[in-house]
């Protein structure tokens, strides 16, 4: 049988091996390059030479400490293959390792068979900060609760910001106490083995996604492991592409995010599309803005310069005030970077041309959207926005960066634009154009709302969520 060794007798190792007798298994041997320390013991374990470790043949060797790059270096250069060093100084890199090298802990590619009337736990795990993810899964919560489900959150650290509907029940994982990883994950473990059986339905490639896969890994049985792509942020696909065994369902919110995780190997069966409930009526009742009125222009969502790119609403509303485009863009939303366009606005005297209008509860949001023209979105990356549908459904015409769901929703100049990540003169172009053809607002207009009724009327959104939590 391979021999299994932590290269590294220290604090990381022994973070290390208390993660490994969470799933009662422990390495062969340590090694170290501190030679007093050859032929002693180290948690009951023996500490290998250099010289010993290099005889034995074809080892995993996990390289359990701080200075993994060097280590690496010198293990390759001792002769060490490549293809038997593994990075092992944190709980992710111990999870994929268990999860695809130990025969205890190989999984197969099958669903396995839920109670129906089991929990059903989200991970929050920026908490209730009311962004997009956040309000889906309580709107989603909602539904299945309605539906007799018994619906949970799952936080790092509970603050309670905003109210919580009082039939859902928080689960607090501590992680912003003073607590190491290794007693976060004993704690997480334990919240979440009172829940059992439940499915889990991981919204972030973070921390609780860790430990939901090392309660996975536990409990395979009795555990429903639903992971989604909520945008297409690199981490999403390493992370959920190297715990792919021990995924159940893999929900995606856009064609380009499914081909992504294909061409990254994750198996095809286990993905399914993420589709959601949004307002939308069957005839299109608006008005928009006639030749020499001013056009009105529209965001909702996080004012934020990370992933959102607010900083470029305001570039590109100073473009257009300097073409001479009488217009109103209308900002609804609040983030970190409010502060600084309320800033630039006093300064830069914009407060004819730009309005904030802080966070619109969701009841009063289409009210929002009748008013628009067009909607716009900078964002670097981006899902399938939930406010670009809520938009389009009220008849809005979308000029939104190529992020990986514009093309679900958007054909580009047929009811609405698409423009490269960070081009604000293109934007600013089809925005002038829309601006000097004020015909063709309606007729974009009406084809997205037209995207809109189809999409929404077609899907079944409770038989998905039934079949996703078999």
């Amino acid at each position: 049988m391979r021999k299994v060794i932590f290269f590294g007798a220290g604090y990381v190792g022994r973070q290390m091996l208390s993660i490994w007798e969470q799933f009662n298994i422990i390495p062969d041997f340590f090694a170290d390059n501190e030679k007093k320390r050859w032929g002693a013991e180290y948690c009951g374990i023996r500490i290998l030479s250099i010289e010993e470790l290099k005889k034995i043949e074809d080892a995993h060797i996990l390289i359990t400490c701080k200075d993994y790059d060097n280590i690496l270096r010198q293990l390759q250069h001792d002769g060490i293959k490549p293809e038997n060093l593994y990075k092992g100084d944190s709980l992710y890199d111990m999870l994929c390792y268990l999860s695809y090298n130990t025969k205890e802990h190989s999984f197969d590619y099958k669903i396995n068979p839920i109670d129906a009337v089991s929990k059903v736990l989200f991970d929050l795990t920026n908490n209730f900060v009311l962004g997009g993810v956040e309000t889906w899964a309580i709107k989603t919560s909602d539904s299945l609760y309605e539906k007799g489900r018994d619906v949970r959150f799952v936080v790092p650290h509970f603050i309670k910001e905003h109210g919580v509907i009082a039939q859902n029940k928080v689960i607090n994982l501590h992680f912003m106490e003073n607590l190491n990883f290794v007693e976060s994950l004993q704690y997480g473990l334990e919240e979440i083995k009172k829940c059992l059986p439940c499915n889990i339905i991981c919204n972030f490639p973070l921390q609780i996604f860790e430990v939901v896969c090392a309660a996975k890994m536990k409990w395979p049985q009795e555990i429903n492991l639903i992971a989604i792509v909520h945008n297409d942020e690199e981490i999403y696909y390493k992370r959920y592409c190297d715990m792919s065994k021990l995924i159940d369902v893999c929900m995606v919110i856009s064609t380009k995010i499914r081909e992504t995780l294909l061409q990254r190997g994750f198996p095809d069966f286990k993905i399914k599309k993420l589709d959601w409930e949004i307002s939308c009526t069957s005839n299109l009742k608006r008005t928009y803005s006639e030749r020499n009125q001013i056009l009105h222009i529209g965001y909702a969502g996080r004012v934020t310069v990370v992933q959102k790119r607010a900083d470029l609403l305001l570039e590109v509303s100073r473009r257009l005030y300097a073409q001479g485009i009488k217009c109103v863009l209308e900002i609804a939303g609040t983030g970190d970077y409010l502060q600084t366009i309320k800033e630039q606005i006093e300064k830069e005297n914009l407060d004819e041309q730009i309005k904030l209008l802080g966070y619109i509860p969701n009841e009063k949001i289409n009210n929002f959207w009748e008013r628009q023209d067009i909607v716009i979105s900078c964002s670097d990356y981006e899902g399938r926005s939930i406010a670009q549908a809520e938009a389009m459904a009220a008849g809005v015409v979308p000029v939104i960066t190529d992020t990986s769901g514009a093309e679900d929703y958007v054909q580009d100049g047929y009811n609405g634009y698409i423009v490269p990540v960070g081009d604000t003169e293109q934007m600013v172009d089809r925005i002038k154009f829309l601006e000097k053809n004020r015909d063709l607002l309606k007729m974009m207009g009406e084809r997205s709302h037209q995207k809109m009724w189809n999409h929404y009327t077609e899907n079944d959104l409770m038989s998905m969520w039934e079949d996703v939590l078999k």
